[in-house]
């Protein structure tokens, strides 16, 4: 395994600048004021979070975790307002509201719409985003999470605006033992181009290894599973167990910092 930097390792030399002032700077994009989206989780989003953000031009998206899209819809009453700024984060077209949760918000005037999948590289996520785009010019999608260069071309041919970038983050401790697809496999002795099991049932290559010193405190899940505090698993709420079959488990599932686990919810192991 190869050795890294991390940030404590890296200092940021800065370049011979011509502004005057800091005030010259300008980071806005064609779609808000600062390139920064708060997350659509229903730990993070408040109707109060959200008039403040989109207030100062900056993209929120109203989660995903209601009960059908008309109390997703009442949980915002401002939506009107700064409407440029806010998305509605929806679930796959395969899953168990099928259409009819994109459809109603549509109906509603929605045009701004964030496919949150856990797993965003999927045929499930790309028809999903046709078929938003299919609505209409005047939709603008977000999608993802996706976190290699081939998912991200995927989801960009299939017409999103926004791509979201990144799975989890956090480490194991040495001795953990990994799924290859040759058998089980120490951590410590993964190789980049290793073919491993992912969340998904599928088995994917390694792209990068990381190793590093730390002092902080680790969690243990499960009795078993020894890891970083910021290190996510990916579970299901257990209000939701008697939802969830194989087909649909993609739209019930989330990703959680080992840190924030409680008995609430259950480790979904791929088979």
């Amino acid at each position: 395994m190869r050795e890294c930097y991390s940030c404590d390792d890296v200092l940021l030399v800065p370049r011979y600048s011509h502004l005057k002032s800091r005030q010259e700077c300008d980071v806005s994009t064609e779609w808000c004021s600062v390139p920064i989206v708060a997350s659509p989780m229903d730990r993070v989003w408040s109707p109060e979070m959200d008039e403040c953000l989109t207030s100062k031009q900056i993209i929120t998206v109203v989660h995903r975790y209601f009960k059908n899209a008309e109390a997703q819809l009442k949980a915002c009453p401002h939506r009107d307002k700064n409407k440029q700024y806010r998305f509605f984060a929806v679930g796959s077209i395969h899953g168990q509201h099928k259409k009819s949760w994109i459809n109603y918000l549509s109906n509603n005037c929605i045009t701004n719409f964030c496919v949150d999948m856990a797993h965003g590289d999927t045929e499930a996520c790309v028809e999903t985003v046709e078929y938003i785009k299919s609505l209409g010019l005047a939709v603008k999608v977000m999608a993802g999470n996706i976190a290699t260069k081939s998912g991200f071309k995927r989801l960009e041919n299939a017409g999103a605006d926004m791509i979201k970038i990144g799975i989890g983050s956090g480490c194991f401790i040495p001795g953990t033992m990994i799924t290859t697809i040759d058998g089980s496999e120490k951590i410590e002795n993964i190789k980049n181009g290793q073919m491993v099991l992912t969340h998904d049932g599928t088995f994917e290559p390694v792209i990068a290894t990381l190793t590093y010193d730390t002092e902080e405190p680790l969690c243990v899940v499960n009795d078993e599973i020894t890891c970083t505090r910021n290190h996510e698993f990916y579970v299901v709420h257990k209000s939701d167990a008697s939802k969830v079959n194989d087909d649909n488990i993609h739209m019930f599932a989330k990703w959680i910092r080992a840190d924030e686990l409680s008995e609430e919810y259950m480790l979904i192991e791929p088979e």
